[in-house]
This record gives structure tokens, sequence and C-alpha cells, in this order.
């Protein structure tokens, strides 16, 4: 991301593929977010106090945009709550 060319080999994936075959073969849900409200029910869902079993979410960001939000994530994390 960002130009850095270190970062961009281990954070960035470049390719189109998914986790979900992995998550299908541990026996493990698999929900999915490609925009803001498919984040938002993922994380719904995620939550769900009567969810009993591992659950993956894979989130999917522009690869322009990519960069900015996990800045802003690492920002959020340091910040009070």
């Amino acid at each position: 991301p960002s130009n850095n060319q270190v970062a961009e080999e281990f954070i960035e994936r470049k390719d189109l593929s998914s986790v979900k075959g992995l998550v299908d073969y541990h026996e493990t849900e698999y929900l999915r977010a490609d925009d803001v409200k498919s984040l938002e029910n993922a994380l719904i869902d995620l939550f769900d106090p009567k969810r009993d079993r591992r659950t993956v979410l894979e989130v999917f960001t522009p690869r322009e945009a990519s960069p900015k939000v996990l800045m802003n994530y690492w920002k959020f994390l340091k910040q009070p709550h």
C-alpha cells in the first residue's frame, strides 16, 4: 500500500481470490463484505449472541482505498474507548 513495496508484499492481496474455500474446508462459517452496507450486515451477524460457530469475516476494499482504510483503522484503534 501507498508506494511501499515491503508493505505491499505482506499486506495487500492483488488477486481476486477468497478464503471461502479454506473456510468451507474447516467447516467454519463465512461472511463477506464488499461495501459499507454488507459490512454492517456482516458485523451484526458476526456479533449475534446466538452465533455458535467459528466465523470468518472477509472484507474486500478497493485496491486504491486500502492504504487509507488501513491507516484509519490503526488511528481508530489508538483512540481511547
